[in-house]
């Protein structure tokens, strides 16, 4: 089910779901109908053959969430986020490819 979710909105180029699992009993989901980072959205769309894991560590940067150090060199191996660790973000030059 998870996985479903996270093509749609890949597909879409809107930002993954979150889900809030902290209740036992319940889950919280969060589904972004809006682009959040426009870096982003171009991001997805030039580069479609990024895998789902990729695409959800890149997800988490753009929400300005916290990543693991090796997950940061994934992406800046791809050229996906700037800035020094921990202190990073999606990157502008993404923007510069589509004009």
């Amino acid at each position: 089910m998870f996985d479903g979710m996270f093509r749609l909105q890949r597909k879409r180029y809107f930002p993954l779901p979150d889900y809030d699992l902290t209740e036992p009993s319940r889950v919280f989901v969060t589904i972004y109908g809006t682009v959040l980072d426009e870096n982003y959205t171009r991001a997805l769309i030039n580069n479609t053959d990024l895998s789902l894991a990729t695409v959800m560590l890149f997800d988490k940067v753009q929400k300005r969430k916290s990543i693991a150090k090796d997950g940061y060199n994934i992406l800046k191996k791809q050229k996906l986020v700037e800035g020094r660790y921990p202190n990073i973000y999606v990157a502008s030059q993404i923007a510069d490819i589509t004009y």
